[in-house]
Parts: structure tokens; sequence; C-alpha cells
């Protein structure tokens, strides 16, 4: 079944400047898959851009033409002038309008969006932690995998964590750093099976946030039944990252 996903807020962040990294990186994919978002973002800037120029009723009537499926480019200038009282009461009629008649901000996507809440909800776990353990070789060892974690050299480092957990195979931060190191390379079940182990092993201190990486890994690998479950439970337990699965529920 096809999925409503509300991209005014992206839009708005969009024309301000405000999106960064993986979510400026995610939006701008969207609209080279989604001509109708793509449609959507170029008219909203050239209403930004036309609306100190527009009168009242020219704006509506673009705006009417946009909704009955005539996408037009807003070319034409008024000849009449109006001073900045008559600015202000154009962009609140704009407003107006667009509250009025629903403006298009809902947008059919024909695929699953797990992959896109996936790029929205992930980050990458930053590698800071005490490497000491009483054995000057396995925290050379471990010290290594993290500077290469650090300098996001992935495989560089899943190969050193895998290392440190032949020495130390209840190695907690190596089996979750790894997890994390898998999923910037694309193993996604791998990833999975290194997160749950972390979290089958309790006594730890990387337990929550393993629980959040394995949900964005069934949201990723689209086993969204189990995903939906995992966060409903993370929510409930009001723990660090309740308000962030609860923020992933809605949109599930």
């Amino acid at each position: 079944m096809k999925k409503e996903l509300n991209y005014q807020a992206f839009i708005d962040k969009f024309l301000n400047g405000e999106l960064e990294g993986e979510e400026l990186q995610w939006f701008r994919g969207e609209m080279e898959v989604n001509p109708r978002l793509s449609e959507e973002v170029r008219l909203q800037q050239e209403v930004s851009e036309a609306i100190i120029d527009e009168d009242v009723m020219a704006l509506r009537d673009q705006m009417n033409r946009l909704f009955d499926g005539d996408r037009q480019t807003l070319k034409k200038k008024p000849e009449t002038v109006y001073g900045s009282g008559m600015v202000k009461l154009a962009a609140a009629s704009l407003v107006a309008v667009l509250i009025a008649i629903g403006s298009a901000v809902y947008f059919y996507s024909g695929e699953p969006e797990t992959g896109d809440l996936f790029s929205m909800h992930y980050e990458t776990y930053d590698g800071v932690m005490n490497v000491r353990s009483g054995n000057a070789d396995l925290d050379a060892l471990m010290v290594n995998a993290m500077l290469k974690y650090e300098n996001r050299e992935f495989e560089s480092a899943l190969a050193l964590f895998e290392k440190v957990r032949e020495t130390d195979p209840d190695n907690v931060a190596s089996m979750f750093y790894g997890g994390i190191a898998y999923m910037e390379t694309g193993e996604f079940e791998k990833a999975l099976q290194s997160l749950e182990e972390v979290i089958e092993h309790g006594n730890n201190l990387f337990v929550e946030n393993a629980e959040w990486y394995k949900g964005l890994c069934y949201m990723r690998l689209e086993k969204t039944v189990e995903a939906k479950e995992h966060f409903i439970r993370i929510r409930d337990e009001e723990g660090y990252y309740s308000s962030q699965a609860a923020s992933v529920l809605d949109e599930l």
C-alpha cells in the first residue's frame, strides 16, 4: 500500500539552507526520484522569490492553478506596485490559500519508505571510550581499531575488531563498534548479529545503544513488523531513545 510522507518541514529547511549532511543528501535523493516533490520545491522557491512583486489576487490565481493541475511557472509580474503593508498582506493571503486548499505537502511514494526513514534517523555512533583492559597488547589493538573507526576506515576497523574478539571473545566494545562498522559498510545482517550479542551479554554500557541500532537494522532490512515491535519496546521503556523511537513509529 502506498504511504504518505509529509515533506513540508524538509522543504522549508531546504529552502532556508538548514538541511545538512545525511539529511540534505537524503532530501536531494528524494527530489531526484520524486518529480512531484522536485516540482513543489521549485514552485515554492519561485513563490518565495516572487511574493514581494506579486499582488494578492495574482498569488491566489497562481496557487489555485497549481492545485487544478496547471503548474505553470510564475512569469508575469503585475503592473500595480504596493507598499510594505500590502507585501505583508500578500504573504498572509498566500499562507491562507495554502492552508485553505490543503497545500501540496503530501506526496505518494510507490516503494516502502523504510530506507528513507533509516537515512533520516541514522547517525554514526561516536567512537569515544576507555579501552583499558589490563592487557597491553589487547589495548593497543583496540586503540588502533578505534582510530580506524573514527577515521571512517570501517573495513580496516572491522578486521581489527575481529582480532580483538579472537583474544577476548567477550569484549563488548568490539562487538558494539563492530556492529556499527558493519552498518556503515552495508552489511546489516552481520550488524544485527553483533548488536544482538551486545544485548544478550546484558551487563554492559552499550545495551541501550545496541537496542536502538538494532531497530534501525530492522528498518534498513525492510523488516517492518520486527522494527515496529522493537521500537514500541524502546518507546515504552522510556529510556534515552524513547522519544526517537516514538518519532520512528509515527512514520512507519
